[in-house]
């Protein structure tokens, strides 16, 4: 009884250690490559976001599986971008990034034009996010 008290106190150390160095660590300033490292994930996820949710307002079974990979494409994005904001404002300005994508959009019925601005270039962040963050980091050097 005692070793399973024992480690359940030892794992309920952990997490909460765990979650006060990532609350600590999302809620300290970040640099300028870390900001354009962010914007571009918040970027990312909107446009994932955006597309999913055509693509569900089509009601295309066929299209069910592509859908569900922008979601999780959107879900990546937003969890790496959380490595560096805080909760409020990852969501204040991932509401700002869907707001000017909606805005390039204006009348047009289709995403073509958010799609040749960002699917390769958001498929490129989330297969390699070091990469593309030593790219920001080389960048504002």
């Amino acid at each position: 009884m005692k070793r399973k008290q024992r480690s359940l106190m030892v794992a309920s150390s952990v997490l909460v250690y765990m979650t006060m160095v990532n609350s600590a660590f999302a809620e300290a300033p970040i640099n300028a490559a870390e900001k354009a490292y962010t914007a571009e994930l918040l970027n990312c996820a909107s446009y994932y976001d955006i597309s999913s949710e055509a693509i569900a307002a089509m009601d295309a079974p066929q299209m069910q599986a592509v859908a569900e990979r922008l979601v999780s494409s959107s879900q990546q994005a937003k969890q790496l971008a959380a490595q560096y904001l805080a909760p409020e404002q990852l969501a204040t300005e991932l509401v700002a990034a869907k707001q000017a994508q909606i805005l390039e959009l204006k009348d047009s019925a289709n995403l073509g034009g958010l799609m040749a601005k960002y699917k390769d270039s958001c498929k490129q962040v989330l297969a390699d996010p070091k990469q593309r963050l030593e790219y920001w980091q080389m960048a504002n050097f």
